[in-house]
């Protein structure tokens, strides 16, 4: 899992069956710390995220599958949680 910012949307007119109904959003990985780091990555909302949302999300395929309830859809990103704050310790 990693933390990110959403950054901006993505509107697709045409999806594959598996992604219809979805939300696809920009999202800025961040470190602990809140620095944004590495390239911007497209996520397929699962939590109701939106963009300024700093979000937890995953970045593996199966895990992708899984956490949307689907065996065959092709993502490798997906938003699972949304981050209400970061206590570092």
């Amino acid at each position: 899992m990693m933390i990110g910012r959403i950054v901006g949307n993505v509107v697709a007119t045409q999806k594959i069956n598996e992604l219809q109904n979805t939300k696809m959003l920009i999202i800025q990985p961040l470190t602990p710390e809140g620095a944004p780091f590495s390239r911007k990555v497209l996520g397929v909302d699962a939590v109701g995220a939106g963009v300024g949302d700093t979000v937890l999300y995953i970045d593996e395929g199966n895990s992708a599958r899984a956490a949307l309830h689907s065996k065959t859809a092709p993502l490798r990103v997906v938003i699972i949680g949304v981050i209400d704050r970061i206590q570092l310790v």
